[in-house]
This record gives structure tokens, sequence and C-alpha cells, in this order.
């Protein structure tokens, strides 16, 4: 499996969950506190993480085999773990995230529906890690878009890194009333 490294950029190769943990405190990453409404986040608002898992569309993601569905979740679950490990278990009351979902220079783009109906298992897996404390409208609110690589100007390549999808949490709340 293949995972990149929030800390230092870099794509590394890893087994399991503890190889990741091993590079990621083989980084020692310096971390920023950032405090927004009476939650304290280990990290700096907007932070976007980079991972090697494609959103599917909604239609490969409902017409798929119960075991091709589970392994798929476990391997978004533990890409979040890995990633957002400063995250878990904060359990944000209401958070804003935006979901970028990176096309190939001969893919192509989804429709809306497929778009947001493919994002279900990075969803469910925020959930069970406890980063947001579930997704309904009242705890979670996203937006989401495509871009194509040659399109996204980030600073590394993108492609070779196969990088396939941005998760950027914008902003977190108290309650969803402070959004309005």
């Amino acid at each position: 499996m293949r995972f990149s490294c929030p800390s230092c950029g870099r794509v590394v190769e890893i087994d399991d969950i503890a190889g990741a943990r091993k590079h990621l405190s083989a980084c020692n990453p310096a971390v920023k506190t950032a405090t927004t409404e009476s939650v304290t986040l280990p990290v700096t608002l907007p932070v976007t993480y980079r991972a090697t898992l494609e959103i599917p569309s909604q239609n490969q993601y409902a017409r798929r085999h119960w075991s091709q569905a589970a392994r798929e979740a476990k391997d978004w679950r533990t890409l979040v773990s890995v990633l957002m490990r400063e995250l878990s278990g904060l359990s944000l009351p209401y958070s804003v995230w935006h979901f970028t979902r990176l096309v190939p220079k001969r893919g192509r783009f989804y429709d809306h529906a497929n778009l947001v109906g493919g994002c279900k298992g990075l969803v469910d897996a925020l959930t069970d890690n406890r980063i947001i404390q579930d997704d309904n409208i009242k705890c979670f609110s996203a937006s989401y878009s495509q871009v194509r690589y040659a399109d996204h100007a980030e600073g590394i390549d993108l492609e070779r890194d196969h990088i396939l999808t941005l998760i950027t949490l914008l902003d977190i709340h108290a309650d969803a009333k402070a959004t309005r």
C-alpha cells in the first residue's frame, strides 16, 4: 500500500498501519496548533491531505461485490487513520470539508451525483475514525470538485506520486448554526 506522508510529503510504500506509524514517528513533524471555537486542533486550518485512493463513481460504488466493498471501505479507513492521525477521536462538532478528485489526463469527469455518491466510503471513514461525529447535515458539510492533473498547481508531481484525491478540512464550528 502507498500513502502520502502528511509530514514530509513523500509517498511511502508500507505493508500495514504499523509501517506507516513507524515512518511518521521517524519524520518527527513540527506540529502547529490551531484553536477554533473551543476545539483545539493539532493542525493549522485549512489543511489538505493527499490520498492515494481514487474516489469511485457512484455507479461503480453501488454495483460492486460485497467483498470488494468491504476491502475498499477498509482501505479508506486505514488511509484516513494514517493521514489524519492527529484528528482521530476528536469527533468534531461541525466541520466543513472539500473533496477534490484528481482526474488523469485521459480520464473522464464524473457528473456531480456520481462524484458525491462516490465519496461515501471517504465520509464513512471519517466517521469510523471519529474525526466527524456523524455524516448528517447537523455535523458535516462538504463541497466536491474534479481537476485534471495538469490544471492543479500543488508544487509536487501529483501524477508521479499517485495522488488521486485531495481531502481538505476547511473549518470547524461549535455547531451547524455558526455557518449560517
